[in-house]
C-alpha cells in the first residue's frame, strides 16, 4: 500500500510512525488507569451497580445465553498457544523467505528480507499451515471432530464474509482513487496555502474516524486514506508523514471502536454473550477521552513538531497522556 504512493521502505516508514499512533497508546494507558483507579461512569456504572445489588451481569435484562455451558472436551494452555505460535513463526518465515533472506537461501539480510516479502502471500501461507496443523492436532486428540470443523468453517465464512466483500471493494476504491482519479493530488492542491500544515494530521484523523465508523473496517480505512493522504502530506510538508500515517492508523481503529457493524465489536460482544448495543454504549465513554487525547495530541505534534520527531511524539504522548487521565478521573469523580 504505502509503497504504491512512492514509498519504497515501508516497513521502515511504519516504524517510524508507531510512536504516532497515539489512539492506540491511550486506550492501552486509559485501560490501566480504568483497572488500576477502579474508574466506572456512564452506563457502565449502572450496569455495574445492578450487577453488585442483583447478581445480573445484563443491566436487568435476561442473558442472552447459559454462561455455565461448559465444553465436553480436556483443554490445556497449549491448544491455545500451539495454533498462535505456528501461524507467528510461519508468518515470519514466510516474510523471511519471500524477501529473500540469506539464511533460506536468498542474498538479502532479515531486515531488508522482512522489508521485501509478499505480506499476502505469507499470510495467506501462514493461515494454511496453521489450519492443517491444527485440525491434525485437534483430530488426532479427539477435541475435535469432522462435523465440528464442518461447522466451523460454515460460521466462520459467514461472519467474514461481510469484511472481505468491504475489503475488496476498499480495495478496487484504493486503486481508483491512487491511478485514475489522483484524488489526493487533487485534494492537495485545494487545501495547500487555505489549510495550516500543522493542522493536516488531526483532519486526517477525523476523517478517518468518520470513515472507520461508516464502515467498520479498520483495513478498509486504511487502503482509502493512505492514497489520499500520503500524496496530500508531500504537498504540505515532507516532515509530517510519520504524524500522517500514525493519523490514518489511529484513526482506522478508533473509528472501528465506536462502530456497531465492526468486526471487533461484533466478536466481542458475540463472544461475551452480552447484547451488541450495550457493549457499544459502554465502550463509547471509555473511547471518548482517548479520541480527545489524540486529537491534542496530533494538534502538539503539527505545531511543534522538529526534524527530532521521537522527541516531539514523546512530548505530545505525554501532553495526551495527562490529559485523558485528567478527563477520566473527573468523570469517575463527578459520577460518584
Amino acid at each position: 500500500q504505502l509503497q504504491g504512493v512512492g514509498i519504497q521502505d515501508s516497513l521502515g516508514a511504519y516504524l517510524k510512525a508507531i510512536p504516532f499512533i497515539f489512539y492506540s497508546w491511550l486506550i492501552i494507558f486509559s485501560a490501566w488507569f480504568v483497572v488500576r483507579g477502579s474508574i466506572a461512569f456512564g452506563k457502565m456504572r449502572d450496569f455495574e451497580d445492578i450487577a453488585l445489588e442483583t447478581g445480573n451481569l445484563f443491566g436487568g435484562k435476561e442473558p442472552m445465553q447459559d454462561l455455565t455451558t461448559e465444553s465436553n472436551h480436556d483443554s490445556s494452555l497449549i491448544d491455545f498457544f500451539l495454533p498462535i505460535g505456528l501461524f507467528m513463526a510461519t508468518v515470519f518465515l514466510s516474510f523471511a523467505y519471500t524477501g529473500s533472506w540469506a539464511f533460506l537461501g536468498g542474498q538479502n539480510n532479515l531486515v531488508t528480507s522482512l522489508q521485501k516479502g509478499d505480506a499476502l502471500y505469507s499470510l495467506f501461507i501462514a493461515s494454511l499451515i496453521t489450519l492443517i496443523t491444527s485440525v491434525i492436532y485437534f483430530g488426532f486428540n479427539k477435541k475435535l471432530s469432522f462435523q465440528e470443523f464442518v461447522n466451523m468453517c460454515i460460521n466462520g465464512f459467514y461472519m467474514m464474509k461481510n469484511s472481505i466483500i468491504l475489503l475488496l471493494l476498499a480495495k478496487a476504491m484504493s486503486m481508483l482513487l491512487k491511478s485514475d482519479l489522483n484524488t489526493g493530488s487533487y485534494l492537495a492542491g485545494l487545501m495547500v496555502g487555505s489549510v495550516p500544515a500543522w493542522l493536516f494530521p488531526t483532519i486526517i484523523f477525523v476523517t478517518s474516524s468518520l470513515i472507520a465508523m461508516a464502515t467498520g473496517s479498520s483495513w478498509g480505512t486504511i487502503s482509502v486514506m493512505i492514497p489520499l493522504g500520503i500524496p496530500m502530506v508531500s504537498s504540505f510538508d515532507a516532515i509530517l508523514l510519520s504524524p500522517t500515517l500514525g493519523a490514518i492508523l489511529s484513526g482506522s481503529i478508533a473509528g472501528a471502536h465506536l462502530s456497531p457493524i465492526s468486526d471487533p465489536m461484533l466478536i466481542s460482544s458475540t463472544s461475551s454473550g452480552s447484547y451488541h448495543i450495550d457493549h457499544i454504549q459502554t465502550q463509547i465513554v471509555y473511547a471518548a477521552p482517548a479520541m480527545l487525547g489524540t486529537v491534542l495530541a496530533l494538534l502538539l505534534t503539527g505545531w511543534i513538531i522538529t526534524q527530532n520527531t521521537l522527541l516531539t511524539a514523546a512530548i505530545a504522548l505525554l501532553s495526551s497522556i495527562i490529559f485523558t487521565g485528567t478527563v477520566l478521573y473527573f468523570l469517575n469523580k463527578n459520577k460518584r
